[in-house]
Parts: structure tokens; sequence; C-alpha cells
């Protein structure tokens, strides 16, 4: 065949796209065996109807394709990260628009208690597929290859060895270089979330537990991080939901919260240790808390218009005892602020039980 003949699909119906393209919001060019955005992203190509799908995804039926699982947010790329982007673009200017001090000097037993939770975090994600800001429900069925190659390097950190050590972080600066050139071929803000999550649970592992090497690698990708942060906070302000189940609707923007207020945590801990002081919290004051504590994780349904506040509101609520339920996520919250009140309390008394029950 004449190599300058191409192939286009034509569809007996008055479909325009294929599955991948139609979910993705972009402009299909037909061509056949899959098009060449599906080919671009070596991803499945399905034109429906006949159940045929050329690539490395399956598709069982038409209706699969037009039914999300998850709610499918169109994202638009973000530029390309540099050092240049970072904090002080985060929100124009945060410290001329909130009545918070730009610095609070922290509490080392509280950030020692916040850092230690969150570094747990690599061992619940293998052990449970689950951290305080990452669903269990979330990518447990269609596993990406990202969060895939995060398992594998939290499960071989796990393992880490005086011996190993050296490899185990050479493996992990293989893996965030694929991430940052993936990133740019990002076309849903689902997948955005995945990739900040992905980015802090690495900077997890070598902010706070790598050599001086890895943290100043570390460091200087701390301004990545802000800069995907501000992307995703810039998204989900003006995400508009596809029609899918109410429950996962939920998960995914919660998702989302809680993956924002740890990223903003993890920057203000950091800086904590390294100079005494917090310096996020003019933007943590505006990140919100759900109040609903036991739907993440499902000993309670979710509730349509649940309740959510701004986080000094939450702490102001659980000072005065309106707050009666907590999971790991929301004692992270409190230990992190000054102003909750903890100390000498029957309540944070039963509040470590419940800690300790969730350990064992």
């Amino acid at each position: 065949m004449d190599p300058s003949v191409v192939i286009v699909h034509r569809s007996d119906t008055r479909r325009k796209a294929c599955a991948g393209c139609v979910k993705a919001k972009r402009r299909c060019d037909l061509t056949l065996p899959a098009c060449s955005r599906c080919t671009k992203r070596n991803i499945g190509c399905s034109y429906g109807g006949n159940g045929i799908v050329i690539g490395e995804q399956a598709v069982v039926s038409t209706e699969l394709e037009t039914v999300p699982i998850w709610p499918v947010i169109p994202f638009t790329p973000p530029p390309e990260p540099t050092l240049e982007m970072g904090y002080e673009n985060f929100l124009s200017s945060p410290y001329t628009s909130f009545s918070f001090p730009h610095l609070v000097t922290a509490d080392p037993f509280q950030v020692e208690y916040c850092v230690s939770e969150l570094q747990r975090s690599v061992e619940t994600l293998v052990l449970e597929g689950r951290t305080p800001f990452m669903h269990p429900d979330l990518y447990s069925e269609s596993m990406p290859e990202i969060y895939q190659d995060l398992i594998g390097i939290c499960s071989f950190y796990m393992q880490r060895t005086p011996q190993n050590y050296p490899m185990v972080f050479r493996m992990m600066d293989a893996r965030l270089r694929k991430l940052g050139e993936s990133a740019k071929s990002v076309v849903q803000l689902g997948q955005w979330l995945l990739y900040v999550q992905t980015l802090i649970m690495y900077q997890i592992m070598r902010l706070f537990d790598g050599d001086s090497e890895q943290r100043t690698k570390a460091e200087n990708d701390m301004k990545v991080l802000d800069a995907w942060t501000e992307r995703l906070q810039a998204e989900f302000s003006e995400a508009d939901l596809a029609p899918v189940e109410p429950t996962r609707n939920w998960i995914m923007m919660e998702s989302i919260r809680r993956t924002l207020m740890v990223s903003w945590l993890i920057r203000g801990m950091y800086k904590s240790i390294m100079e005494g002081v917090c310096d996020v919290v003019p933007v943590l004051a505006r990140l919100l808390v759900s109040e609903n504590a036991e739907a993440w994780d499902g000993m309670s349904p979710v509730v349509e218009n649940q309740n959510l506040v701004t986080y000094p509101d939450y702490v102001e609520r659980w000072n005065v005892g309106k707050v009666k339920n907590v999971n790991l996520y929301e004692m992270i919250l409190l230990r992190a602020c000054p102003d909750a009140i903890i100390e000498g309390l029957s309540r944070w008394g039963q509040l470590e039980s419940r800690s300790r029950f969730l350990d064992s």
C-alpha cells in the first residue's frame, strides 16, 4: 500500500470520533487502525459498534465506552514545569487576601507527629492501597502505569537497606523523570490528580528520609510541586462533573481537596523543620475540609450537599465539640494547627485510642 494513503474510519452513525477522543473531548482524525491521538498515547482505540479495539486496552461493549466509571473532567495540560514557577505565583499573592500571619512558629512535636504520619503513607499505600489523601477505590480498577510505578517504588523503599539504598533512589529518580515527561500529555483532571499525588509521595520519601543529595533534589522539585498544585487548584475550582454515581463524584472531589491540603502541608512541615516557621498559613486557611470523615472510610453513606468548611473553621468547630468523627487525615490537620485544643482533654485521649485502632 502507498504509505501516503491514509485510511479513515467511516461511521454508519453520526459518531465523529473514537471512544477515547469522545471521553477526552478532543478532535479525532478517524484514521485506521487507530487514530493519531490514541496511537501517540499508546492507548486502545475503538470506534464502537463492531467492538474492535486497537491498542493495549480492551473494551467489552460500547456501553462501557459511553458511561464513565469516574467523573471525566477535561483538563488543559500545564506549561512545562520550571523552577521559575512556584509558590510565589499561587493565587497571585495569598498574603494580600487573608488576615493570617505570614509566618507561624511551629511546635517541633506537632511537626514530628505530622511528618511521621505522612511517612506512614508509604506503607499504607503498599499494604492497603490508601493514604490519607488517596482513596483505595480511585485507582483500583484502572491501575494507571504511573500508579503502578509508584506502588513499585514504595514497595522497594519499604525494603531498603544500607546496601540497596542508593539503588532505591536511583530508581525513584528515573520514575520522576518519566513522570515529568508524561505530564505534558495529561488531558483529564483525574489524571492530573494522580500526577500531583505521585509527586507528593516521592517528595515525602526524599524530603524526610533521603540523604543530602536527595533532599537537595526534592527542594528543587518543591517549586514544581507548588506549580502542579496551583494548576490542580485552578482547574478544580471550575470543574464540571460528568453525571456519574454520586459516591464516585464525592470520592474524586474529596481526593482533590485532601491532595491540595497535603501538598501545602508538606511544604509547611519541611519549612518548619529547616527554619522553625511555617510560611503557608494564608494558603491553608482558604482550603476546605469535609466533616464527613466516615464516608472516606466507607463506614457511612455519602451525604449530598454535605458541610464543607475552611481549615480554621474546622479547627474552631473541633474546639467547641461540634466535630464528632475524625480519621487519620483529620488528626494530621488538628496536630498541624497550633490553635487546635488537644492536650489535656479527654476527648483527645479518645482520639488517640482511635489512632491505635487504625494502626492494628
